[in-house]
């Protein structure tokens, strides 16, 4: 009998002994994230066992996120989780869980970042050893931040905490933070992403959502779609708002935004390009490259009603040309002024004469709204391109 209860302890113990580093990572998380063995990063088996935990994605080409409203993860209250995957949504890339951020939490801020940093630290250090310190993000030496790293069988858990502005943990493969190779921008795959149709429109499709939420983070919300979409993984609206010193009701400051990006375009050789106008040259030449445009404009009830309006009407009609006589008759948009919006031009129609625009304002934006040139003249303050 003593034989036998010794080969049960022996068992127990191997077993316990047995469990892998992911298996850790998902006790300590709460939830079954990743999985054992080759598919650990397979990107349709996580949201499959993130369905049964009643975590639902919203999912756009690359980016898949939803927001968690404080549920306890890795014993903190957690507000959102992002999955970044292949063009092929097939691969995962890295996950980002967001703890805290200045956008988002708006009582006791600076408290709740520093208790995020806190918790995970001492939860981490207890389950997976001490960790490494390194540097983390794209752009200049100055730009990356000192993060916390453990590294953990097949995969890595950074912590990465920015004093005042943001907690969050990311979680990526080793083959992806062990790559080495310099990054370059596939201007041949950026093409590809351009559509036509029998309408005579011209658009882009796989631009990454994300969702600026309730907070005035239009614009580095922006800023994060076009970086993703050049395949940049790891400079995300919270690194962008404050490098840009954002605010979460006032917003950005377009000149701050684009020195925000400057190491960036510096290190990677992109070039920055703009125009004061509408101007349907500049809009296609970019367009057909496969390069998205920043916009930043005068938002309004009534250029929103036309947006909107005019996306289901030019559905129903039979071409372009009776479109473009529909569009002969409408009323002209007034001068915009007030607050002011930053979103993306991703197409035009030279046969209508309208242009595409698409917002961070979650799933619904991936498909492109359309509106009349001189409607957006209208309400255009400036409009610039970042691009290879």
């Amino acid at each position: 009998m003593k034989q036998f209860f010794a080969a049960i302890l022996l068992l127990t113990c191997s077993l316990l002994c047995a469990r892998t580093p992911v298996d850790e990572f998902n006790r300590q998380l709460g939830i079954e994230l990743l999985k054992s063995g080759n598919n650990s990063w397979y990107f349709p088996g996580c949201r499959a066992r993130l369905q049964k935990s009643q975590i639902k994605l919203q999912s756009s080409p690359g980016r898949h996120s939803a927001v968690l409203r404080g549920k306890m993860l890795l014993g903190s209250p957690c507000q959102e989780l992002v999955i970044l995957t292949d063009s092929g949504n097939r691969k995962i890339e890295a996950i980002e869980l967001v703890y805290a951020n200045k956008g988002d939490v708006s009582k006791r801020t600076k408290v709740k970042i520093r208790q995020a940093n806190k918790n995970l630290k001492a939860r981490l250090t207890a389950g997976f050893g001490t960790p490494e310190k390194k540097r983390y993000g794209s752009g200049s030496k100055r730009q990356q931040n000192k993060v916390e790293v453990w590294q953990c069988g097949n995969f890595e858990i950074i912590l990465n905490t920015e004093k005042d502005e943001y907690c969050l943990l990311i979680i990526r493969p080793q083959q992806t933070a062990g790559a080495k190779k310099e990054f370059q921008i596939d201007r041949e795959a950026l093409k590809k992403n351009v559509k036509r149709n029998d309408f005579g429109d011209v658009y882009l499709t796989n631009i990454p959502m994300v969702d600026q939420g309730s907070k005035g983070y239009c614009a580095v919300a922006t800023a994060a779609r076009v970086m993703l979409y050049f395949g940049f993984k790891d400079l995300d609206q919270h690194k962008l708002a404050d490098e840009a010193s954002s605010d979460s009701k006032n917003g950005t400051y377009v000149l701050t935004l684009k020195k925000a990006l400057k190491p960036v375009r510096k290190k990677y050789d992109l070039k920055q390009s703009g125009s004061y106008k509408i101007d349907m040259k500049f809009i296609s030449r970019y367009i057909d490259m496969g390069v998205p445009i920043f916009w930043w404009m005068y938002p309004s009830g009534k250029y929103e009603r036309l947006r909107h309006g005019n996306t289901i009407l030019r559905q129903r009609t039979a071409s372009p040309e009776a479109w473009k006589k529909i569009l002969s008759h409408q009323k002209k948009i007034k001068r915009g002024t007030g607050d002011t919006h930053i979103c993306l031009i991703i197409g035009y129609n030279e046969t209508t004469g309208e242009i595409a625009v698409s917002n961070s304002w979650g799933a619904h934006e991936n498909v492109p709204s359309w509106l009349p040139i001189d409607a957006a003249e209208a309400v255009n303050i400036d409009s610039f391109v970042i691009h290879p």
